[in-house]
């Protein structure tokens, strides 16, 4: 509680506010290890899944079918939702999907604040869609593969997560009005 200029005190809701120490370069460099990896998961997963989408349109297109996710108990077979394309509408998905993916990774690129935040939304919600899919498929068929994958869909969420706060928060230096 201080009772800066005018003797009356503020509680910390006014006047100067303190400034935080600066972090050590041990903290610098922790920070920049996660950075360095969660952003290095997010590109490897999104570029790969972008990638197999252009593969799965081709074939759909063609009158094949492409799945990513994908889980059977006997003789019943489940698929994960926005993650299964057949026929001509699962072809224009899966471009549309890997298409969105290419462009929100590039988005996350961008100078704008807001473009950044957005291309971030994109791939939390593609990683969002994937850990959706894996999780409902691990509740239908409890094998260890498939709930493995399902773990590891949440890693790649969190990663996201964590790299989508870090550029929502990240401001570029020397930029004007870049919020």
């Amino acid at each position: 509680m201080s009772t800066a200029a005018t003797g009356r005190p503020s509680f910390g809701l006014g006047g100067k506010p303190t400034e935080a120490p600066k972090p050590g370069i041990r903290q610098k460099i922790s920070m920049g290890l996660i950075g360095l990896a969660t952003s290095a998961v997010v590109w490897v997963f999104a570029l790969g899944t972008a990638t197999r989408c252009a593969i799965f349109a081709k074939q759909a297109w063609q009158g094949g079918m492409g799945e990513f996710l994908h889980a059977s108990l006997g003789q019943l077979s489940f698929s994960a939702f926005g993650l299964h394309y057949e026929g001509q509408w699962g072809a224009m998905l899966a471009g549309g999907q890997g298409l969105a993916i290419v462009l929100g990774l590039a988005m996350t690129l961008a100078f704008s604040a807001m473009v950044r935040r957005l291309g971030s939304m994109v791939l939390m919600a593609w990683a969002g869609l994937w850990l959706a899919g894996s999780t409902s498929l691990a509740m239908e068929v409890p094998q260890p593969e498939i709930v493995l994958m399902s773990a590891a869909t949440g890693v790649v969420f969190v990663c996201t997560l964590i790299r989508s706060a870090r550029l929502w928060s990240s401001r570029q230096k020397g930029a004007k009005g870049s919020r």
